[in-house]
């Protein structure tokens, strides 16, 4: 019989140790993290898109960033993040030169 206790406590051992290899950052955006204010766990392939709860698709964010990037996989974040960039650059390419000074 499976001690649980002795599960849990290993799979808390693997996500601090996670946690430790990323250096306390968050696995997309590099910033500094912690479990007690702004850390989640998040699975990079989402559940709903056929990821599954194997560790090995588990890392540490932002939970803000979590929260951003919703059931999106990690490819789809990053298309969203370009996109987001890009038109942002547009507008203010188009506003510095529409408005000549």
């Amino acid at each position: 019989m499976l001690n649980r206790h002795k599960i849990d406590n290993n799979l808390s051992d693997y996500f601090w140790q996670l946690l430790e290899k990323q250096e306390y950052k968050c696995f997309y955006t590099g910033i500094k993290i912690s479990p007690e204010e702004n850390a989640s766990i998040d699975h990079v392939t989402p559940t709903s898109k056929g990821g599954t709860n194997e560790l090995s698709n588990l890392v540490w964010c932002d939970r803000d960033v979590n929260t951003f990037k919703s059931n999106n996989t990690y490819n789809s974040l990053i298309k969203l993040a370009e996109d987001i960039i890009f038109n942002h650059n547009r507008r203010n390419f188009e506003k510095q030169t529409s408005n000549p000074k």
